[in-house]
């Protein structure tokens, strides 16, 4: 037994160390949690519940212009998928992984999604990943917030081959819809 996070927390799961047959057991173990056999519409809105709380604290903390927890961001892209392995995982053993690549490539094969709008989701991820290592290196600091000092915003637009911030924002605001 256990709560919704533990179950959406454990999709990314895994055993640290080498293989062994203790590491194995625990991930048979945990599979039936994670991945149920039939549809739990109790966890459907459990997952709807835990989506507004991150929306409530996205809003409590004012994170404006993050591209992490913000509307669009990755968490957005990561929750995504989560959501179909979580309730279709249990059926379908292919959705049972932990990189997200490998996941919406199972989703748009399992025909939850179209193949496009997957590959669209990634190609954003991808890109939003991007801006989050260069923000990171800049400021040297865990950060996925926009910068508001112009020195700052010029190294993230001439990293990333931009030659304005706005053209800069105009491609996010793009990528993040």
């Amino acid at each position: 037994h256990g709560r919704s996070w533990e179950r959406y927390a454990m999709v990314k799961a895994r055993v640290l160390g080498p293989q062994s047959a203790a590491g194995d057991e625990l991930q048979q173990m945990l599979r039936p949690f994670v991945y149920r056999r039939y549809i739990d519409f109790g966890a459907i809105d459990a997952l709807r519940k835990m989506k507004g709380m991150i929306e409530a604290e996205v809003r409590r903390k004012g994170l404006k212009d993050n591209i992490k927890l913000g509307a669009g961001g990755i968490r957005e892209v990561e929750f995504i998928a989560q959501v179909y392995q979580l309730i279709r995982g249990g059926r379908e053993p292919a959705l049972r992984v932990r990189h997200l690549p490998e996941a919406l490539a199972a989703i748009a094969q399992g025909g939850a999604l179209e193949g496009s709008q997957c590959e669209r989701l990634l190609t954003a991820y991808r890109f939003l990943r991007r801006v989050e290592n260069i923000l990171q290196e800049i400021g040297d600091q865990q950060t996925q917030t926009l910068p508001t000092e112009d020195r700052d915003r010029q190294r993230l637009i001439a990293t990333l081959g931009f030659t304005d911030w706005d053209s800069f924002m105009a491609h996010l605001d793009e990528e993040m819809a």
